[in-house]
């Protein structure tokens, strides 16, 4: 059984890490939570290592283990994927799409917690970060970078901030041609329109949760926005609209009238802390949460990996995805192998996940309604 008495300590936990190793930052643009220099060992224990960019952590290792068993966990897991109506399930204590669509339907969660990666704009235009050929740090190639992440390094930034701002002059929310919320927004939208959903916990910066007409009191936006902007050097506040005048329309690289360092939009950068608001409110959301959606993300750096692990063991945990991540494979409420049917997976792109969901719910006419309304 999960439990949070010891969220606190794990994340000031992480803060000390954070600050001594100034590592674990975030994939800026619109996607998961990344570090060049952490990697965990079976004991969860941060190691500073100076080569590659993979993340290894416990999870890895038991991922790869239940690969090996995969037979034994096809047999636990309920595998509800969207080219698949099998619906050979007699267990009503099994969680499965058309169940989730019913309980749904029928208002049984009221206290609901998305967690939200960068799969639920892949349909928006705006890319992932590690698909070869269309992901983003295949596309900042033309930065000539010293390394992908290098973009969202402050010490890079100092020495040369046109890269960053001509990457923000093309993601910055909001533009008239820009990248529009998806059918995954949308359905979250609805959820927070019928007074169920609680709380976003985003690891993207793409903005579309915003201007999906989701209530900025109900994001958590982990790696931060672009609705304001601060100094790096004097930590001044500088007018935002003057910062999107001054990157969007002239091209050009924000100075502090103050201090006259760069100026950038409150994007979390590699070594800068999380928002403190992530700290602030994920113990009572924990504990809150009645049902648990994770969108489209890797789960692969804590303290946002670590979300699914947090809420009870009783709440059902609902994960649409491509792949199949985290704890969901070797999970189960008496710790021993195989998944808990409270576990459901949706296998493929998150648009088709949410679609499905609302058919079943008979939601298509709501949703239809909903993306119809001109985005502000």
């Amino acid at each position: 059984m999960r439990s949070l008495l010891s969220i606190n300590s794990i994340l000031f936990y992480n803060h000390l890490i954070m600050s001594q190793h100034r590592a674990c930052g975030f994939l800026a643009f619109c996607g998961t939570y990344h570090s060049r220099y952490l990697k965990y060992n079976k004991y969860n224990c941060h190691e500073n290592i100076s080569t590659g960019f993979r993340i290894t952590t416990a999870k890895d290792m038991l991922m790869r283990r239940a690969q090996k068993q995969s037979s034994v966990y096809e047999k636990k897991l309920f595998f509800s994927s969207t080219n698949s109506d099998n619906k050979n399930n007699n267990n009503n204590n099994m969680m499965s799409v058309e169940l989730l669509a019913d309980q749904l339907a029928n208002s049984k969660y009221t206290k609901i917690i998305a967690l939200v990666g960068a799969g639920v704009s892949c349909s928006a235009g705006i890319p992932d970060f590690r698909t070869p050929g269309s992901g983003l740090y295949d596309q900042l190639q033309r930065y000539n970078l010293p390394f992908p992440e290098a973009i969202f390094e402050l010490n890079y930034y100092q020495q040369n901030p046109l890269p960053f701002i001509h990457l923000c002059k093309e993601i910055w929310p909001g533009q008239e041609n820009g990248p529009k919320p998806t059918l995954s927004h949308a359905f979250l939208k609805l959820l927070g329109d019928k007074k169920w959903l609680h709380r976003i916990y985003t690891q993207n910066i793409d903005g579309l949760e915003a201007l999906a007409g989701i209530s900025t009191d109900k994001l958590v936006e982990c790696h931060g926005h672009f609705r304001s902007s601060t100094c790096i050097g004097c930590q001044k506040s500088m007018s935002i609209e003057d910062c999107r005048k001054t990157i969007i329309i002239e091209g050009s690289v924000p100075i502090c009238t103050a201090c006259g360092s760069l100026v950038k939009p409150n994007i979390v950068f590699f070594g800068e802390k999380m928002p403190s608001r992530f700290q602030e409110l994920i113990s009572k959301d924990m504990e809150e949460c009645d049902l648990l959606l994770i969108l489209g993300t890797s789960l692969l750096v804590t303290p946002v990996a670590d979300i699914p692990s947090w809420v009870s063991s009783n709440c059902p945990r609902i994960l649409l995805n491509r792949e199949l991540v985290g704890d969901f494979i070797g999970r189960s409420g008496g710790g021993g192998d195989g998944a808990s049917s409270n576990d459901l997976f949706l296998q493929g792109d998150c648009d088709d996940s949410v679609q499905k969901i609302c058919d079943l719910a008979n939601w298509r006419e709501e949703m239809e309604t909903l993306r119809s309304r001109k985005i502000q």
